[in-house]
């Protein structure tokens, strides 16, 4: 089976780019390509990480 996770759903899940942005601390630019590119910059995923737990989107697995 495969998991279709996308970046887009992920960021779409903070409100907007620019939210997104702002609680993972980079530009809205950098976000914006993250989005695009479907790929999350490494230095970003452990703040993702600990704010997706706290929020509790439901692609988070526990």
């Amino acid at each position: 089976m495969v998991n279709d996770f996308y970046v887009k759903n992920l960021i779409e899940s903070w409100g907007s780019i620019r939210q997104f942005a702002k609680e993972i601390g980079c530009s809205y630019e950098a976000a914006r390509k993250m989005r695009d590119r479907n790929s999350i910059s490494p230095k970003y995923w452990n703040i993702i990480i600990q704010l997706s737990e706290s929020k509790g989107p439901p692609w988070v697995l526990r």
